[in-house]
């Protein structure tokens, strides 16, 4: 490593007379100083204060002329530096990477403002249009950048109903599914299918999620195969049989020992 060569250098270093390092120090910011380092670093490096004495100032101590810097010390000082060039350029090129993802989040955001959102509530109606699948969409904008279109399939009786009283009955709601195109906090979209759920029997199973697009991804066909997706997972939430055991669904029975039936989350 840089870090490994630096110090077997320095080892093999020749021992420097005091204040010869702070002699060398014109002719090192010459020969070695890149414009990425300070040119103070060289200058508060400890080796530049090797023999430094109070009131003593820059270059060779009285009687003492400084020679020339030898070939050891100018490699150690240029491996330091290339390492020190190195690691800046990592950390650089780091800290663009960061600012690059900052500013693509509030791209993203302006993207769905400016006419993403609008773009999938029209593509959505006029498939649905197309194809005779009645929904609705609904936009959620309850918490600003974390907005979502909904695609639902609605609510319906689901013809299972709890008696209540002698001539009351309360009806359980099912929920036939939706698609949500849901704003993340990074400005991506978030596909999801939320599966049919009957109210008060049994628990809605978690959503599906279909995948994460940058909004620029989302392009006319990719609306179709989530449609195409959805259609294909309410229809196997729909037809449950125990004929295919493996097919998950959003509750599973379990028949208590007073044969009522309770929902459980799978």
């Amino acid at each position: 490593s840089a870090r490994g060569q630096l110090g077997r250098l320095g080892s093999a270093l020749p021992l420097s007379g005091p204040g010869q390092v702070r002699a060398w120090l014109p002719e090192l910011l010459l020969r070695v100083s890149d414009p990425s380092v300070p040119p103070s670093f060289l200058a508060s490096h400890p080796a530049s204060r090797v023999g430094r004495r109070k009131g003593q100032r820059s270059g060779a101590p009285s009687g003492e002329t400084p020679g020339p810097v030898p070939e050891g010390v100018l490699t150690w000082y240029k491996t330091l530096f290339a390492m020190i060039n190195t690691e800046l350029f990592n950390l650089e090129r780091k800290v663009n990477q960061y600012k690059e993802v900052l500013q693509n989040t509030r791209n993203y955001r302006g993207v769905w403002i400016d006419g993403l959102k609008e773009t999938i509530k029209t593509t959505l109606t006029e498939l649905s249009q197309a194809v005779g699948l009645e929904a609705t969409i609904e936009e959620r904008a309850d918490m600003e950048n974390l907005e979502a279109v909904v695609f639902s399939l609605g609510n319906v009786k689901s013809g299972m109903y709890q008696k209540v009283g002698e001539n009351i009955k309360r009806h359980l709601i099912k929920h036939n599914g939706s698609l949500i195109y849901q704003q993340l906090f990074n400005g991506k979209i978030i596909v999801l299918i939320q599966y049919p759920y009957i109210e008060n029997y049994g628990q809605p199973r978690a959503p599906k999620t279909i995948a994460i697009y940058r909004p620029e991804e989302l392009k006319p066909p990719y609306f179709q195969r989530h449609l195409e997706e959805l259609i294909t997972d309410i229809t196997n939430w729909e037809d449950y049989d125990d004929d295919e055991p493996n097919k998950r669904i959003g509750f599973q029975l379990n028949f208590g020992p007073d044969g009522n039936a309770t929902g459980e989350l799978e």
